[in-house]
């Protein structure tokens, strides 16, 4: 899991600065979860023992959780309109 983080946080050692836009950590933050996601299938296939499987599987939907948060908040910077209709709960009604 370490040479995951440490390849990706070198592909974007020249993007990340104090000045990174929320969309480009955004993007960033999805990639990383996205990564630890695949790491932890990969590992599920190896994976043994009833119990070992349980916690990777466990693992794997908490980082599906982590990127399913990340998209949501892209979608929302990109797109504040939409989301309130979508996730916000918003109706036409008046209401």
């Amino acid at each position: 899991m370490k040479s995951i983080f440490r390849e990706l946080a070198k592909k974007h050692a020249s993007k990340i600065e104090a000045g990174s836009s929320e969309l480009e950590a955004l993007d960033m933050g999805i990639e990383f979860e996205s990564a630890a996601i695949k790491y932890y299938e990969d590992h599920l296939k190896r994976a043994e023992k009833p119990l070992e499987c349980k916690f990777v599987e466990h693992l794997v939907e908490e980082e599906r959780e982590h990127r399913k948060i990340l998209e949501n908040l892209k979608y929302y910077y990109t797109d504040p309109e939409g989301w309130l209709m979508e996730k916000g709960r918003a109706g036409l009604d008046g209401a």
